[in-house]
């Protein structure tokens, strides 16, 4: 898919990038001193990936809060750099470990557990949608839960998704997932399943059937009416905006509002316009200017878009 594409020429690039810094630091700018800072790079990155192997060792000690405090700083060097070699290299490890916090762990250690699994995803070299599979069925379990846990489960269930879902099946089911959450448990955790639900969506190849889309307005409106909560609202706002961004219902709205009624009746108006401008030979008589130019292209062109835009819908199923 594109977003893979796109992901993978990203590490690439940061790769080609960090390669190039550690070369400037070999500069000849002076003598003696470029050399001790080249030194001293190499050695706090050594430091710091031999750290990170010995957060991994602490991760199997049977004291939780030894867990804790490996976890908080696994997640610390994640978030620092893009640390691809070592991710690749003790993925195993990462995830058998995070996966057994996050079933066994406390509410501390499983949200670290979820956090970790997120960066994780996007620190692989390549997408894997083997590692997703993996994990899908304790995350979706998480995601039922309640507090910052199941705030770290949504978003790495929605990331892992992004970065590694195969196909629209997959993530379609992730979807209709996080979709069960936005009328359930706290603010926080229903405007992270709105936002994750989002991001999902567009990456999707095909878009939904109109009355998907439909059922999906109503319910938004119906979550706008009703909830309180600012953040929640924002959140359903954002996810309003994209269907009727995405689902090409910007131009119905203004048609509407204009009183030009829908799109079909207005193409049909633009068919009966174009039926009597022809003479009896079949050319037209009232669409050419004065320069030589025929009228009426625009109307054509849109007609195709419109076309092809109900193509798209009939695409895909509930999301």
């Amino acid at each position: 898919m594109g977003r893979k594409k796109a992901i993978v020429a990203m590490r690439k690039e940061k790769s080609a990038l960090d390669l190039d810094k550690d070369w400037d630091c070999i500069s000849t700018t002076s003598s003696g001193t470029t050399w001790t800072t080249c030194a001293e790079e190499f050695d706090r990155k050594d430091d710091a990936s031999d750290n990170f192997q010995n957060n991994l060792d602490q991760l199997f000690e049977q004291r939780y809060s030894t867990r804790e405090k490996a976890l908080s700083k696994i997640l610390q060097f994640l978030r620092t750099d893009v640390h691809t070699d070592e991710c690749a290299e003790n993925s195993s490890t990462i995830v058998s470990r995070c996966l057994n916090g996050l079933k066994r762990g406390g509410a501390a250690e499983a949200s670290l557990c979820a956090q970790v699994l997120g960066l994780h995803f996007i620190s692989m070299p390549q997408p894997d949608e083997e590692l997703l599979q993996e994990v899908q069925p304790d995350l979706q379990r998480a995601v039922t839960g309640t507090g910052e846990v199941r705030v770290a489960a949504i978003e790495t269930l929605a990331m892992g998704c992004f970065v590694a879902g195969g196909d629209d099946d997959v993530t379609i089911e992730i979807m209709q997932r996080l979709r069960s959450q936005w009328e359930r448990g706290d603010a926080k955790g229903r405007a992270t399943a709105l936002r994750s639900w989002s991001l999902l969506f567009t990456s999707l190849s095909a878009l939904p059937e109109g009355s998907v889309v439909e059922d999906l307005l109503a319910q938004l409106a119906r979550l706008l009416h009703d909830v309180r909560e600012v953040e929640v609202r924002g959140a359903v706002g954002e996810a309003v905006g994209l269907l009727v961004h995405c689902c090409g219902l910007g131009e119905l709205c203004t048609r509407e509002a204009n009183g030009q009624g829908s799109i079909g009746e207005s193409d049909q108006e633009a068919d009966v316009e174009e039926d009597e401008g022809l003479d009896d030979n079949g050319a037209g008589t009232e669409g050419v200017q004065g320069d030589g130019h025929v009228c009426g292209g625009d109307k054509k062109i849109a007609s195709s878009e419109e076309e092809e835009r109900e193509e798209d819908m009939q695409g895909l199923g509930g999301v």
